[in-house]
């Protein structure tokens, strides 16, 4: 409930912060006012974040066995044999 307006992407206790844009700029703003509404929302909540599995910036993430790039979206599972 406490993301419910906020574009992203969440599973149980794991959030991924997508973005969108034509070029990388744009998508690093949007990428950013989600992330600050987020970290906003959190706080008056008392939501706790664990610093250890948090990850800015990375070009490529696997979140949920997909793998997720700046280029593309794949939905293969990441633990299969390449």
């Amino acid at each position: 409930m406490v993301l419910e307006d906020i574009q992203v992407i969440r599973f149980v206790d794991n959030i991924l912060i997508p973005s969108c844009g034509t070029i990388y700029s744009e998508a690093r703003i949007d990428h950013d006012c989600n992330l600050v509404a987020m970290l906003e929302r959190f706080e008056p909540h008392h939501v706790k974040r664990n610093v250890n599995k948090l990850k800015f910036l990375v070009p490529k993430a696997t979140f949920l066995g997909h793998i997720i790039t700046t280029e593309v979206y794949n939905p293969t599972l990441s633990l299969s044999k390449p």
